[in-house]
């Protein structure tokens, strides 16, 4: 696992309690949000404690799984091709990206910008999902 996995789930774990701070006390949509803001809480003490191995996948596979049409979304697309770049994997739709958005610079600071705001849409969108249908 590489270290900016970490600290991408950190950075979007982080970004989950402020919608959770958004919604009332005592609902019950935000006691589960919540208990996934605790679990990933957890799977980072963990990560940072040596005691096991933190995926991108434990976070992601809700975003799979709330996010609106996730298989034809073209943002989930946006995500994935400024994942690659992000990773410094330059190709297909990415290195197109690359080239017409970041002037070709892998090293553009831009690209980390966007992706975190992209990500962080993601999963408010996801979270707000999950909330509609747990009504």
């Amino acid at each position: 696992m590489k270290n900016s996995d970490y600290n991408k789930i950190k950075k979007q774990k982080d970004s989950m309690i402020a919608v959770i701070n958004f919604l009332d006390a005592e609902s019950e949509q935000r006691a589960d949000l919540l208990a996934i803001y605790e679990y990933l809480s957890q799977e980072c003490y963990n990560y940072e404690q040596g005691l096991s191995k933190f995926t991108t996948d434990n976070a992601w596979a809700f975003v799979e799984k709330y996010y609106p049409k996730y298989y034809s979304s073209n943002q989930i697309a946006l995500a994935d091709d400024l994942s690659k770049l992000v990773d410094g994997e330059i190709n297909g739709h990415a290195e197109e990206m690359l080239h017409r958005d970041y002037g070709g610079d892998i090293n553009n600071p831009q690209i980390q910008i966007d992706y975190d705001i992209v990500h962080r849409e993601i999963y408010e969108d996801a979270i707000e999902n999950f909330i509609s249908l747990n009504k």
